[in-house]
């Protein structure tokens, strides 16, 4: 038969997702539809004094179970061209992740997850005008089956807003450690169009327990909260991501934190003022102090550092 074998289907009904990507860094938000997120977002932060783990201590054990089903990602992707499964050479990607919500201590990914692109600008007799972006690409997988199949692909289609990729764009990771960094852990900011996405690691408070049987964070989950075990099922779910747009006021409306929705994205960090440190056009040699952090400019559009300050202190991208 031709489609035998067992198959998975989801679509944006099922899941929203946010998938930005700049010539450098990537975030990738996947939030179940399913998720209770007008309970979470009755969720006051005021009243835990802005402490998101106060806010997972609150959740019952089975609120818990139910948070670990969602997913983010981010990192550093490469692009290369190779031949693909039809013997046609196009681009593939390789994504390394940094921050990833279903890593857990000691189960690396087997694999890199590496993709092959297919979009109209791949074939040849649409070859006329390769500068044009593509709106709607497919993304097959690298690994193949036992029938030299790529086991799933996926559609995606722009987003209104992101200037098909040819706008601003910006991309920034956080040092750890940097001015008064207060948590330690990782985080990357992207930006395309009008669109951002965040990710912000994990906070560790050392009493952590080891689930060497669990392969991934919703089966540790499981086995934490079987075991009475809250403190490392909390601490592996203070990993936080989410979705907004510049043009709200850089406020975020869609979060695995779903309680930080409307929230200013700086706030959300670590409060405080932002400012751009640094001088001429060289981005790499600029420092971005969000609060008490310290991030690097890896890719900006932005020119100078007071426009990358204006940009990122606007209320609204319209006054720009």
């Amino acid at each position: 038969p031709l489609f035998a074998g067992k198959w998975e289907h989801s679509t944006n009904k099922e899941e929203t997702v946010y998938n930005i990507q700049t010539g450098t860094l990537f975030v990738d938000l996947r939030i179940p539809r399913s998720k209770p997120v007008r309970e979470l977002e009755k969720l006051v932060m005021n009243k835990f004094n802005n402490n998101p783990r106060q806010v997972l201590e609150s959740m019952s054990d089975e609120y818990l179970r139910l948070y670990a089903r969602q997913h983010v990602f981010g990192g550093y992707s490469m692009l290369t061209t190779e031949e693909n499964t039809k013997n046609e050479r196009g681009p593939l990607c390789t994504r390394h992740h940094c921050i990833d919500w279903n890593y857990i201590q000691g189960k690396p990914r087997p694999r890199p997850n590496k993709w092959y692109i297919e979009s109209n600008n791949n074939d040849d007799d649409n070859n006329s005008n390769t500068t044009v972006p593509s709106n709607i690409w497919k993304e097959w997988s690298y690994a193949i089956d036992k029938h030299a199949q790529s086991y799933y692909f996926e559609t995606w289609q722009r987003l209104k807003g992101d200037e098909n990729g040819k706008g601003l764009c910006l991309a920034m990771t956080k040092k750890k450690g940097g001015h008064d960094d207060g948590d330690g852990n990782d985080g990357i900011l992207v930006v395309v169009g009008d669109h951002f996405n965040y990710i912000l690691g994990r906070h560790w408070t050392g009493v952590e327990l080891a689930y060497p049987d669990a392969n991934n964070l919703v089966e540790l989950v499981d086995s934490s909260i079987g075991n009475g075990d809250r403190e490392t099922a909390i601490s592996y779910l203070s990993l936080d991501g989410g979705h907004g747009t510049i043009s709200s006021g850089w406020k975020i409306d869609c979060s695995t934190q779903s309680w930080n929705h409307g929230r200013n994205v700086f706030d959300r960090i670590r409060g405080g003022k932002v400012h751009v440190l640094g001088s001429g056009t060289d981005f790499f040699s600029w420092e971005v102090i969000i609060g008490g952090t310290s991030w690097d400019v890896h890719e900006s559009s932005i020119s100078s550092p007071a426009a990358l300050e204006r940009l990122l202190t606007v209320n609204n991208r319209s006054h720009l």
